[in-house]
């Protein structure tokens, strides 16, 4: 393994990626769907653009307390995701609130709900 000296966000990521490489999830805390999260093309908001299982509620109906729960929440997909940027940004959240649990859907939403075919719901006029 490669010893980090002074702090480089470049080794960081060689590292991150080292471990996906070799199939060994990483340890951190993604704040997607809090943070930042993904509105698809029917208007619901989920952790991002490529795991589309996250909270699968309406735009207009996230709210901050939306935002509070999914800062806590620890995230399934984390140990094994390949977005650079959010894991760059997840270098600060090493010493902010820890996560707990595994995430649960929002009342009435199902985790594998994506988009209005399988969601039973139009989209957004």
């Amino acid at each position: 393994m490669q010893r980090l000296r002074p702090f480089n966000v470049n080794r960081v990521d060689r590292l991150w990626q080292d471990n996906l490489a070799r199939g060994r999830p990483n340890d951190w805390r993604c704040r997607a769907g809090a943070r930042y999260f993904y509105v698809d093309e029917f208007g619901f908001v989920h952790y991002c653009s490529q795991y589309r299982h996250g909270t699968g509620t309406p735009l207009e109906r996230y709210t901050r307390e939306d935002i509070r729960r999914e800062y806590v929440t620890r995230k399934a997909c984390a140990p094994y995701c390949t977005i650079n940027c959010a894991q760059q940004t997840a270098l600060f959240d090493s010493w902010r609130s820890p996560q707990a649990g595994v995430p649960a859907p929002p009342p009435g939403a199902s985790s594998a709900r994506s988009g209005p075919v399988a969601s039973g719901v139009a989209p957004p006029r």
